[in-house]
């Protein structure tokens, strides 16, 4: 089992510190990355496997690897490069880790009010956290979405349930993300709801809810 995700080059310190903390639980962590992000990060990251691509994202003009970049390195653990953990090792590999092919296992975040106190809340909508499975990966093969970018988390769970495969949803607390300022513009959520909608036949509100019900937050 590794984890598998793309740094993200303006942000290092922090990617420092969450890589440190993966550790902690898996021995291996893969990084899928341009090959200008690979120089610059490499001397930061000697711990990382570096995964090098061209298939980058044109639809959200982020010039980041695709979603499908990153499923090409899986069987593992697909996760955000601003996600902590904070659980027992045997707890984290029993409720995401352990790898089931009928179902996907998939983690939301609690996001930190006050990160000093410890004060944290349950995110209604985001998920940043996938086990993806080699049954999975033969499935998750839309071309469109980036890791990070609206609509990605949500593809995952509503093409696994397209398929028949159970989503089981960790939301205890285990996953952890500090409040930072949004790093995408509004046209790229207007995007993804679209594309989401189209693909799934659904409109938005009954997207969120259907999200919301499958991952236990409604």
């Amino acid at each position: 089992m590794k984890f598998i995700t793309s740094l993200n080059p303006r942000n290092i310190e922090k990617c420092r510190d969450v890589v440190s903390n993966w550790l902690l639980y898996l021995s291996e962590v893969v990084a899928v990355q341009t090959a200008d992000e690979v120089i610059e990060l490499k001397p930061y990251f000697p711990e990382v496997q570096f995964v090098v691509t061209e298939d980058l994202d044109q639809t959200f003009d982020t010039k980041c690897p695709k979603l499908r970049a990153l499923i090409a390195e899986c069987p593992g653990i697909i996760i955000n490069s601003d996600i902590e953990i904070h659980t027992e090792r045997d707890n984290l590999l029993r409720k995401i880790g352990y790898v089931d092919e009928s179902v996907l296992k998939c983690g939301v975040r609690f996001d930190y009010i006050d990160h000093i106190s410890g004060k944290k809340k349950l995110n209604p909508y985001g998920i940043d956290v996938f086990n993806i499975t080699n049954t999975l990966k033969d499935i998750l093969t839309d071309p469109v979405y980036t890791i990070g970018q609206p609509g990605w988390d949500y593809y995952f769970v509503l093409e696994a349930q397209k398929h028949g495969i159970k989503v089981i949803t960790q939301t205890k607390p285990m996953f952890y993300h500090e409040v930072h300022t949004i790093n995408w513009a509004r046209w790229k959520l207007t995007l993804a709801q679209s594309l989401l909608e189209k693909r799934y036949n659904m409109s938005q509100s009954d997207i969120t809810r259907t999200i919301q019900r499958i991952t236990g937050r409604r």
